[in-house]
């Protein structure tokens, strides 16, 4: 396992710019944010890819899986990662 993780490598990562905010634009948002942990060059990443956006994925689906507090904390996370772009 080790020798494979050594050869692989994040194709994804070695896209230009341009690219991976045209991939990101079309993913929901919490997939886009959840790419954020995948290394330094993809945390902010998503950011780029909606600071323009006009449709969040903040839907009843989406509320049922969370607390009214986890909700509203998300809700609050989101604006100000958004805030800070």
């Amino acid at each position: 396992m080790r020798k494979y993780m050594e050869k692989s490598c994040d194709r994804f990562g070695e896209l230009p710019s341009n690219i991976l905010d045209s991939i990101m634009s079309l993913l929901p948002l919490k997939y886009a944010i959840r790419t954020s942990i995948l290394s330094k060059r993809w945390r902010n990443i998503w950011k780029s890819s909606f600071s323009y956006a006009t449709h969040l994925d903040f839907t009843k689906d989406f509320a049922k899986t969370q607390t009214q507090e986890q909700y509203v904390s998300t809700v609050d996370r989101y604006l100000q990662l958004h805030e800070s772009n």
